[in-house]
């Protein structure tokens, strides 16, 4: 026999519950998942930039001469490209990139250019990416890409200044 009167369904004080440990679980997984978000812009930032290099090294290798990876006016922060030539204009553009969002770019030079051999034809290169936000102290928010004269590169992680 089937009671007419039996009531189905969540109690106000159960759903009270749920909701209040939902609260306490987004409270502490939402900072974690922002610092997961910006580790993975620095790193897919400075992977561009190593490619980008990488590409105008092998690009200078195969065409046999002087290829360069140049900040657009105003620096890294405004993007970058691969071009022939002195300059990033007009046809000697091989390949443009923009700047990352979020992102502040310091570095030793604003050109750096590979010979035939894929040797750099200037001195060594150093172009460091971090978040707007980096406070200093901050460990391991900080990424570095360095050349050598051979032409080889290298990211390192590093602490905010």
């Amino acid at each position: 026999m089937i009671d007419r009167n039996a009531h189905r369904g969540f109690t106000i004080i159960e759903l009270m519950v749920v909701v209040a440990v939902l609260a306490i679980v987004a409270t502490v997984a939402v900072p974690s998942f922002q610092q997961i978000i910006e580790n993975n812009r620095l790193a897919t930032e400075s992977n561009r930039i190593y490619s980008a290099m990488s590409f105008a090294r092998s690009e200078a290798v195969r065409i046999g001469d002087d290829v360069s990876l140049s900040a657009k006016t105003g620096g890294f922060d405004e993007g970058w490209c691969v071009h022939l030539g002195a300059a990033c204009t007009g046809t000697d553009i091989l390949r443009q990139f923009d700047a990352g969002d979020e992102l502040d770019y310091s570095g030793s030079a604003n050109t750096l250019t590979f010979n035939a051999r894929g040797e750099m034809t200037n001195t060594t290169f150093n172009l460091s990416i971090e978040p707007s936000n980096c406070e200093s102290g901050e460990t391991d928010k900080t990424r570095t890409i360095s050349v050598s004269l051979s032409g080889r590169g290298s990211i390192q992680k590093g602490d905010c200044a």
